[in-house]
């Protein structure tokens, strides 16, 4: 089972780790310690540490753009466990409840196939596919209504 925290910034080096790992910065565009201490200090940004066993195994961060939240960005090691699916799974339970999201959705690299694959498994749907730096699909979940 997994646990979800409020991250600490103490915790950026290990996300900056997790990242350049080759089988991470395939999937991701690695981000430098700088970058996220940035992005840790904005308010409609919101950064998770995914703890099993009280290891660190990942970490989550959304933008909270109204209702609607964006999976910025979910990074998990060692892969192929279910940790991803699980703070999904948690992640979607705490928007609905505390932050009264109605739409849930991320980017993803189009190559990143066991990305799109584990959120087309958790009900998210594509929306569009973008052509710029990276090809990337749009995924999302629609509560309220359907779009």
């Amino acid at each position: 089972m997994i646990k979800l925290a409020k991250s600490n910034v103490t915790e950026v080096d290990v996300f900056v780790t997790m990242e350049s790992a080759r089988e991470t910065a395939i999937c991701v565009l690695p981000c430098s310690r700088k970058q996220h201490l940035a992005e840790m200090a904005k308010e409609d940004v919101c950064y998770l540490t995914i703890y099993h066993q009280e290891q660190i195994v990942g970490f989550v961060i959304l933008a909270i753009e109204g209702s609607s939240v964006k999976f910025r960005r979910i990074v998990v090691h060692p892969k192929g466990l279910g940790t991803g699916q699980q703070a999904m799974q948690a992640i979607e339970g705490d928007c609905l409840r505390h932050l009264g999201a109605d739409r849930i959705w991320l980017d993803e690299l189009t190559e990143n196939k066991r990305g799109i694959h584990i959120c087309r498994k958790q009900g998210y749907r594509q929306c569009y596919v973008l052509e710029h730096t990276e090809p990337c699909c749009c995924l999302k979940r629609s509560y309220n209504r359907c779009l």
